[in-house]
Protein backbone atom coordinates (compact mmCIF):
# COMPACT_ATOMS: atom_id res chain seq x y z
CA UNK A 1 0.00 0.00 0.00
CA UNK A 2 1.53 3.40 -0.94
CA UNK A 3 -0.73 6.50 -0.94
CA UNK A 4 1.84 8.87 -1.96
CA UNK A 5 1.70 8.67 -5.95
CA UNK A 6 4.69 9.87 -6.83
CA UNK A 7 6.11 6.22 -4.73
CA UNK A 8 3.39 4.40 -6.04
CA UNK A 9 4.50 5.10 -9.46
CA UNK A 10 8.19 4.58 -8.36
CA UNK A 11 7.04 0.94 -7.16
CA UNK A 12 5.49 -0.33 -10.31
CA UNK A 13 7.95 0.88 -12.41
CA UNK A 14 10.06 -1.48 -10.53
CA UNK A 15 7.47 -4.20 -11.15
CA UNK A 16 5.63 -4.07 -7.88
CA UNK A 17 2.03 -4.09 -7.43
CA UNK A 18 0.75 -1.15 -5.41
CA UNK A 19 -2.83 -0.09 -3.74
CA UNK A 20 -3.61 3.70 -2.58
CA UNK A 21 -5.11 2.19 0.37
CA UNK A 22 -5.66 -0.86 2.79
CA UNK A 23 -9.21 -0.89 2.11
CA UNK A 24 -8.38 -2.00 -1.20
CA UNK A 25 -6.24 -5.17 -0.58
CA UNK A 26 -7.93 -8.44 -0.12
CA UNK A 27 -6.77 -11.96 1.28
CA UNK A 28 -4.92 -12.90 4.32
CA UNK A 29 -0.98 -12.44 4.57
CA UNK A 30 1.65 -14.64 6.85
CA UNK A 31 3.90 -11.55 6.93
CA UNK A 32 3.18 -7.52 6.83
CA UNK A 33 5.52 -5.34 6.76
CA UNK A 34 5.31 -1.65 7.85
CA UNK A 35 8.36 0.14 7.10
CA UNK A 36 8.85 3.82 7.79
CA UNK A 37 4.97 4.06 6.80
CA UNK A 38 3.21 4.30 10.33
CA UNK A 39 4.88 7.33 11.27
CA UNK A 40 3.13 9.05 8.30
CA UNK A 41 -0.73 7.73 8.94
CA UNK A 42 -2.85 10.18 11.17
CA UNK A 43 -4.45 7.45 12.53
CA UNK A 44 -1.66 4.20 13.28
CA UNK A 45 -4.07 2.46 15.54
CA UNK A 46 -6.90 2.24 13.15
CA UNK A 47 -3.96 1.11 10.17
CA UNK A 48 -3.01 -1.55 12.76
CA UNK A 49 -6.30 -2.91 13.28
CA UNK A 50 -7.28 -3.14 9.46
CA UNK A 51 -3.76 -5.22 8.95
CA UNK A 52 -4.94 -7.76 11.93
CA UNK A 53 -7.80 -8.22 9.60
CA UNK A 54 -5.73 -9.06 6.63
CA UNK A 55 -3.53 -11.59 8.86
CA UNK A 56 -3.59 -15.22 8.49
CA UNK A 57 -3.13 -17.25 11.42
CA UNK A 58 0.44 -16.91 12.82
CA UNK A 59 1.30 -13.74 10.86
CA UNK A 60 4.41 -11.73 11.79
CA UNK A 61 4.13 -8.20 11.59
CA UNK A 62 7.53 -6.48 11.05
CA UNK A 63 7.23 -2.26 11.69
CA UNK A 64 10.06 0.39 11.68
CA UNK A 65 9.48 3.52 12.81
CA UNK A 66 12.06 6.50 13.34
CA UNK A 67 12.71 6.99 17.21
CA UNK A 68 11.53 10.15 18.15
CA UNK A 69 14.23 10.48 21.16
CA UNK A 70 16.63 9.75 18.67
CA UNK A 71 16.15 11.82 15.47
CA UNK A 72 13.58 14.48 16.86
CA UNK A 73 13.57 15.70 13.65
CA UNK A 74 10.47 13.24 12.74
CA UNK A 75 8.29 16.23 13.92
CA UNK A 76 8.53 17.13 10.72
CA UNK A 77 4.84 18.00 8.44
CA UNK A 78 6.07 15.21 6.89
CA UNK A 79 5.37 13.02 10.08
CA UNK A 80 1.84 13.68 12.00
CA UNK A 81 3.17 10.71 14.25
CA UNK A 82 6.35 10.37 16.66
CA UNK A 83 6.73 7.07 18.31
CA UNK A 84 9.24 6.03 20.87
CA UNK A 85 9.34 2.68 22.01
CA UNK A 86 7.08 3.08 24.73
CA UNK A 87 4.08 4.53 21.96
CA UNK A 88 4.87 2.22 19.47
CA UNK A 89 4.49 -0.52 22.03
CA UNK A 90 0.94 0.95 23.40
CA UNK A 91 -0.26 1.35 19.43
CA UNK A 92 0.54 -2.25 18.36
CA UNK A 93 -1.02 -3.93 21.87
CA UNK A 94 -4.01 -1.64 21.47
CA UNK A 95 -4.63 -2.63 17.97
CA UNK A 96 -4.40 -6.51 19.21
CA UNK A 97 -1.31 -7.54 18.15
CA UNK A 98 1.24 -9.47 20.44
CA UNK A 99 4.48 -7.87 20.73
CA UNK A 100 7.48 -10.41 20.35
CA UNK A 101 10.63 -8.18 19.99
CA UNK A 102 11.13 -4.78 19.72
CA UNK A 103 14.74 -2.48 19.47
CA UNK A 104 16.78 -0.69 17.39
CA UNK A 105 17.78 -1.20 14.22
CA UNK A 106 20.84 0.75 11.97
CA UNK A 107 19.76 1.58 8.58
CA UNK A 108 20.96 3.54 5.92
CA UNK A 109 19.19 6.54 4.14
CA UNK A 110 18.27 5.82 0.41
CA UNK A 111 17.27 8.70 -1.53
CA UNK A 112 13.29 8.88 -3.34
CA UNK A 113 14.79 6.95 -6.39
CA UNK A 114 16.41 4.48 -3.82
CA UNK A 115 19.16 4.37 -5.73
CA UNK A 116 21.75 5.89 -3.88
CA UNK A 117 22.68 5.28 0.04
CA UNK A 118 22.85 8.36 1.77
CA UNK A 119 24.05 9.11 5.27
CA UNK A 120 23.95 6.35 7.96
CA UNK A 121 20.49 7.16 9.70
CA UNK A 122 19.98 7.17 13.50
CA UNK A 123 18.77 4.03 14.96
CA UNK A 124 15.22 3.31 14.15
CA UNK A 125 12.86 1.43 16.10
CA UNK A 126 12.51 -2.09 14.74
CA UNK A 127 9.29 -4.14 16.29
CA UNK A 128 7.89 -7.61 15.43
CA UNK A 129 4.85 -8.85 16.73
CA UNK A 130 2.07 -11.76 15.70
CA UNK A 131 -1.36 -12.22 15.87
CA UNK A 132 -1.50 -15.39 18.96
CA UNK A 133 -2.82 -14.02 21.76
Amino acid sequence: VEPGKAFARLQEYKGIVVDESIDQVFGKFDLITIVHTLEHIPQPVELLKKALEHAASNCVLIIEVPDAYKEPTVLRLAHPVAFTQKSLRFAVEKSGWNILAMGEHYGTRINSAGTERMTPEPPNILLVANNNA
